[in-house]
């Protein structure tokens, strides 16, 4: 493999950009946890159930709309950036705005339109439904703004957008929540939530690249709908497999088991979180880059899981606890929660894989692996949820990553990446062995918790499956140059200890 190539990838710019990516993600989710805190103490499952629901209409809407773009555009931008080619960032991109536009807008309408019929045939109240297509609009066209910062790698930005949004939901809907508008209080907040985020995004957008250009060159559009249509039906089934789990509990078995499954999916989505950032920002550098792809995405997949799985673990292990902090009522969704979990790291592995074949521009790769993972999922929501309820659609969420895997395993033969076998069953062993004898041992969670955290890294390290490589150039992410030899030089015993060096 040519090393000089291979110095494209720049793992130190990459891991800080994937940490403020992850930051922005967190801080959303935790002060979406304090949202949902206040609010379940505020009200009832019941409302949590309608609310929730009709958030997942939004979502499964703004999915249709969006054709895929948000995440096909990203292979172009992230290239167009690495070739400092600033004339087709900014054509890409305006393209792009206007597709949106011009999609969501029509889709916006015709659910709010509609929403009378619609309210007749799903039960929501028609405002529900209205402020859904409202918020379809306003969550169509924000991704796009999304893509070109992550493209970019200027993610410490996203940071500032999420805290800001997510703190105008706060106000906005614990306000209206507290005046009696229930369901409605908290559809507000979220639309709240992306009109905020918007705003602020189109503010630093022309800041950045400046007013869009409205160059309809054909060749550009051709390549942004073809990018972003291999993804958009994959996109579309696994919309519907993670969000219809909530429509399918709440059609099934009522409010009430809805705000159960969407509290134990939003505790999991902070795992998630991980390998949709970190993975997700190696899109657009990966296709930025000519050489050296498969061995920074396997490096990119092998950091994400020791990280993953520890964390897993963890809230697998303590799940009770943890979903106790929301709420006693929501202690039932264990269970659902450790499903959950479960699926989790085995998705890190498929969604490294997706981003290097998709980077490659292997587009019937993208579609097979996609399919592969939302079909099943999405088929079996139907099947198993009247049957078990909130786990029945967990178990649905956990066998499409199964399937996924599966196909990994065949595509990363194809296109020649290696899969180190052993080091993937060591980061997966130890986690589950530490936690398990700390379940046995019923060790308290706020001991527990960093023990299995801590020693898991720790013999990562000294299995080598964290290289010595792998640590300097995290601390070269998020340290400065001076800071960074002073540690050094006083932990110098720390890493003799375990490289033996």
């Amino acid at each position: 493999m040519d090393s000089k190539r291979e110095e494209q990838f720049n793992f130190s710019k990459v891991a800080k950009g994937a940490f403020y990516l992850y930051l922005s993600i967190l801080v959303a989710n935790v002060l979406g946890y304090v949202f949902w805190f206040i609010v379940s103490k505020l009200t009832s499952p019941d409302v949590v159930g309608l609310a929730s629901t009709a958030v997942t209409v939004a979502t499964i809407a703004c999915t249709f709309t969006m054709f895929g773009i948000p995440t096909g555009i990203q292979r172009f931008l992230g290239k167009a950036y690495a070739e400092n080619d600033t004339d087709s960032l900014k054509t890409y991109f305006s393209i792009g705005l206007a597709i949106l536009i011009l999609a969501s807008g029509i889709f916006a309408c015709v659910i709010i339109l509609l929403s009378g019929w619609l309210s007749s045939l799903t039960g929501l109240p028609s405002m529900l439904l209205i402020v859904a297509g409202l918020l379809t609009l306003t969550s169509s066209i924000y991704p796009l703004f999304y893509a070109l910062f992550v493209s970019t790698l200027k993610t410490k930005l996203i940071v500032f957008v999420n805290l800001s949004a997510s703190i105008g939901r706060l106000i906005v809907g614990i306000l209206l929540v507290l005046i009696g508008l229930g369901a409605l209080g908290i559809m507000l907040g979220y639309f709240t939530l992306r009109f905020i985020a918007l705003v602020a995004y189109v503010i630093l957008a022309f800041r950045f690249i400046g007013l869009p250009r409205l160059n309809f060159n054909f060749e550009y559009i051709s390549e942004i709908f073809k990018a972003g249509s291999v993804n958009w039906l994959p996109m579309v089934i696994q919309i519907l497999g993670l969000q219809l789990g909530v429509l399918a509990v709440y059609g099934f078995q009522g409010a009430f088991y809805a705000g159960l499954y969407f509290i134990a999916y939003a505790v999991a989505s902070v795992v998630l979180a991980i390998p949709m950032s970190f993975l997700g920002l190696m899109f657009p550098v990966l296709s930025g880059m000519e050489d050296g792809r498969k061995r920074a995405s396997w490096r990119a997949i092998k950091l994400t899981l020791t990280i993953v799985v520890p964390v897993s673990v963890i809230l697998a292990i303590y799940s009770k606890v943890f979903l106790g902090f929301i709420g006693s009522s929501y202690v039932d969704a264990w269970l659902i929660l450790t499903i959950l979990l479960v699926g989790i790291a085995p998705f890190a592995i498929i969604q490294g894989v997706n981003v290097l074949v998709y980077a490659y521009g292997l587009y019937s790769l993208v579609l097979i692996l996609g399919i592969t993972v939302s079909l099943p999922r999405t088929l079996l929501y139907l099947v198993l949820t009247p049957l078990f309820g909130g786990v029945g659609a967990a178990e649905a969420f956990l066998i499409g990553t199964i399937t996924g895997l599966i196909s990994v395993i065949f595509i990363s033969r194809r296109i020649g990446l290696t899969l180190d076998k052993v080091s993937l069953v060591l980061v997966f062993l130890i986690p589950v062995i530490l936690g398990l004898i700390f379940s046995v041992t019923r060790l308290w969670w706020f001991i527990g918790a960093p023990l299995i955290l801590m020693f898991s890294l720790l013999i990562y390290a000294k299995l080598r499956i964290i290289s010595r490589e792998d640590v300097t150039e995290i601390g070269k992410s998020f340290l400065p140059e001076k800071m960074l030899k002073v540690g050094v030089e006083k932990f110098s015993w720390v890493i003799k200890m375990l490289y033996g060096e």
